[in-house]
């Protein structure tokens, strides 16, 4: 569950910076669209980087996945993964305004994808063809999702009424303690719902979190950008 949490988390943050973008119409507030474009890039990365990090459990290395998403990219798809990935390193490290040059096209504006993105140590990546950002990011959301989809897919995390997640979780609500914080009176009403739960309406309330849970992060993969203003 928590390796399904934490990717629904940046699959949210990313959905939520692309309804944002889709809905800036000129005349538009710069600050809102550079901050939007910078969320975006930042938490597709995150995405792909939680997988890579947690190899041991998607049993996949940093190689296995930037050739897959590489290879979904098509046939410039090795210069265009570093590209932006050192266009995300240069907004996060580098101040980069990701926002600065663009164009309006039927209210919206079509931002341009920055050219003389370096390193770290200043070597300059090869700038892709498609001068459009949009164009970019929606193949590169696409293809992060398609992939994990996948991998959730074979590590069988998509298929609802898992029982053993769902024992899990029923345990879970069972002993859960909750923070200082919360107020007594809350307590009391929780602990009380807890000791009215035998395990068979515990596992019944676990699997209507659980299912929900898997909905919901179905829902957040199928969601893409709109480019059709492109169009």
């Amino acid at each position: 569950m928590f390796q399904m949490d934490s990717i629904n988390w940046y699959l949210t943050k990313t959905n939520n910076a692309i309804e944002k973008i889709s809905k800036i119409f000129i005349p538009a507030d710069g600050k809102e669209l550079r901050f939007q474009y910078s969320s975006l890039i930042e938490s597709l990365f995150s995405t792909v980087d939680y997988m890579i990090d947690n190899n041991k459990f998607f049993s996949r290395d940093k190689n296995y996945i930037h050739t897959e998403i590489a290879g979904k990219l098509g046939t410039e798809g090795k210069e265009i993964l570093p590209y932006m990935r050192e266009l995300r390193n240069s907004v996060v490290h580098r101040g980069l305004d990701i926002s600065a040059r663009g164009d309006v096209i039927k209210g919206r504006i079509a931002l341009h994808a920055p050219t003389g993105i370096t390193d770290q140590w200043g070597k300059a990546k090869t700038n892709p063809s498609e001068s459009i950002l949009d164009f970019l990011l929606c193949d590169l959301d696409r293809v992060i999702k398609e992939l994990v989809n996948d991998e959730l897919t074979r590590v069988g995390f998509l298929t609802k009424d898992d029982s053993q997640a769902i024992t899990s979780i029923a345990q879970g609500i069972k002993t859960l303690e909750l923070p200082n914080n919360v107020p007594e009176y809350a307590k009391a009403l929780f602990a009380k719902y807890q000791s009215s739960l035998d395990m068979h309406t515990a596992n019944q309330h676990a699997a209507c979190i659980y299912n929900a849970s898997i909905d919901n992060l179905k829902e957040n993969l199928s969601i893409t950008m709109d480019i059709r203003y492109l169009t």
